[in-house]
């Protein structure tokens, strides 16, 4: 297997501003990075701390394009990433064999840094694993590199957004320890073949990752909402909404939404914005979010590579 350069993590810096100016083109945009410089560095710090995650640079010229991985101890002395002409990020889960792919980003626009980096990337990962693709509608760059190397369309996701909540006195009650096995069923039968089940969301639940529910008159669960916060950044995300099928179209998802900006807003006083992501064909889901008041702001497209 071909060993490429490594380069030391204390670059992250510059690489955080690089991805930061691309991803504030639309025509460049991933769906996985704002365009904050800091809020991107903090997130490559995260990825050079996980051991199975991966970031590479691509340095050089377009006719000698040299491949670096981003390591945080081992770095080859004298090594020099200018000129930047690529990057390529990957939260990679190998328990689960998937990976986000972010990016790839190159000012260039140039298929041949995008093949480069993804061709290191699959020497090192290996066989065997899922790869995701995210990234906005006019991106034509990710579309055509999506297209060469085998990812299939999945869907169109809406972006939402809120920045701001009145308070309504929503209840936040928790899940009780007797109900996980049911929360669990309840999930996995929502959502199946979900980037968390139901029992990987129970494992993330901490002060900064809540899980709420709503339960029936009978004491029967039949709704929940779970959400992450970022308190460094003071914003956040809804990252699932469900209810019972027998239980829809009753304001219980409104009541749900209501929770988890009671929490973000009121409870954690969060100054940013609260953000969820919803599939395009979802049209009751869009009008439940718009009534509560979120705002669409872009449409990303999922792409993925099966293992």
């Amino acid at each position: 297997m071909k060993v490429c350069r490594r380069i030391s993590g204390a670059n992250i810096e510059v690489i955080g501003k690089y991805i930061a100016t691309l991803n504030g083109a639309m025509e460049n945009h991933i769906g996985y990075f704002g365009t904050d410089p800091s809020d991107i560095e903090d997130v490559l710090k995260e990825i050079l701390e996980d051991e199975e995650s991966l970031i590479f640079i691509a340095t050089g010229s377009l006719d000698a394009i040299e491949v670096a991985e981003v390591v945080l101890e081992g770095a080859d002395e004298g090594f020099d990433m200018r000129p930047l002409l690529g990057v390529l990020v990957l939260d990679v889960d190998s328990e689960r064999k998937w990976v986000e792919v972010m990016g790839p980003f190159s000012e260039s626009v140039s298929d041949v840094v995008f093949t480069r980096l993804w061709e290191e990337a699959l020497n090192v990962i290996g066989e065997g694993y899922r790869y995701q693709l995210f990234f906005h509608e006019e991106n034509v760059s990710l579309l055509r590199f999506a297209g060469r190397h085998g990812f299939s369309f999945k869907g169109n996701e809406l972006i939402y957004e809120i920045r701001d909540y009145e308070s309504k006195g929503h209840k936040l009650t928790l899940l009780a320890d007797e109900d996980k096995e049911v929360f669990v069923a309840l999930h996995n039968a929502v959502f199946p073949r979900t980037y968390y089940d139901g029992n990987e969301i129970l494992e993330r639940v901490d002060e900064n990752q809540q899980l709420f529910v709503h339960y029936s008159e009978q004491g029967t669960l039949i709704g929940y909402v779970y959400i992450e916060a970022d308190p460094l950044m003071q914003d956040g995300s809804v990252e699932f909404v469900g209810v019972h099928a027998d239980y829809r179209k009753q304001g219980i998802g409104r009541e749900l939404l209501g929770k988890a900006l009671e929490w973000f807003f009121v409870e954690r006083g969060f100054t940013g914005l609260v953000t969820l992501c919803v599939n395009e064909d979802l049209k009751g889901a869009q009008n439940l979010y718009e009534a509560v008041g979120f705002e669409r702001k872009k449409m990303l497209l999922t792409y993925l590579r099966e293992g």
